[in-house]
């Protein structure tokens, strides 16, 4: 997560305060997640939560293109950024405080989970798609791709009392 300040704050000082240009968050995050998944030093774990990301990246992309008169690359930088603010806050709740319960586990992960659930990016019913994360067991990431993630941050941090 750091990595991804220092090049926001690396791209706005090398363009003199100038507007990023469209879309760099995004690719950023996108090309990141696309080397960590095809990586054979990755982990297991860092491969599927950038399969994850990929996915979540490419099917936000993708159904923007489908469903918006007209698609900024704020609206994707947007989505990338905070998507991976998101689950930066989930893996930093549930997995790397002080120890937990089972329970409590189950409940942060409920927390999460319904935070992707109750805010929808695009009016999709094909929950195949949008839900096989969340329907395949044991997936580290059971998430929704069709996820408004600043709003679903924003709902995590206001449910869990968590600081920006």
């Amino acid at each position: 997560m750091k990595r991804i300040y220092s090049l926001i704050w690396a791209m706005v000082l090398c363009s003199g305060w100038q507007v990023v240009s469209a879309q760099e968050i995004y690719n950023f995050v996108l090309e990141n997640a696309t080397r960590v998944a095809n990586s054979p030093t990755s982990s297991f774990t860092q491969s599927r939560v950038a399969q994850f990301k990929r996915t979540t990246l490419t099917y936000i992309k993708l159904q923007a293109l489908d469903n918006m008169t007209e698609l900024s690359g704020q609206f994707l930088d947007n989505q990338a950024f905070f998507l991976s603010e998101f689950l930066d806050a989930y893996f930093q709740t549930a997995y790397t405080s002080k120890k937990k319960s089972p329970e409590r586990l189950k409940e942060i992960v409920e927390i999460f989970q319904n935070a992707s659930f109750h805010n929808p990016l695009f009016d999709d019913d094909n929950v195949n798609e949008t839900q096989a994360y969340v329907t395949e067991p044991n997936h580290i990431t059971p998430f929704s791709t069709n996820t408004d993630w600043q709003k679903a941050y924003n709902e995590v941090r206001e449910t869990l009392g968590l600081k920006r």
